[in-house]
């Protein structure tokens, strides 16, 4: 796949649910656990980040951050778990 998902959410978020072959990057993780993780992604890869909901924002700070560090092809997936939750995809 030329895609990588990237959940913002805090890693108990994570453990309960998650899309699936996603990456944890929490929204509030240390900075050298996210250095770290970072250096595992492909950059070559489309990467999408999402949270819970379209309400929330966590996914565009994780973004914003990957951009700092070099990533282009980055963008938030906006419904986050609860869209995915709600589509049939998941079922």
């Amino acid at each position: 796949s030329n895609v990588v998902l990237v959940d913002a959410r805090p890693q108990l978020a994570y453990q309960d649910f998650h899309l699936p072959a996603s990456v944890n990057i929490p929204i509030d993780g240390s900075m050298p656990s996210f250095r770290k993780t970072i250096q595992t992604l492909d950059p070559g890869k489309r990467i999408i980040v999402y949270c819970q909901s379209s309400g929330c924002r966590w996914a565009d700070t994780v973004a914003s951050q990957l951009q700092f560090y070099g990533f282009s092809n980055v963008a938030v997936y906006r419904g986050g778990v609860n869209d995915w939750r709600k589509s049939d995809i998941s079922n």
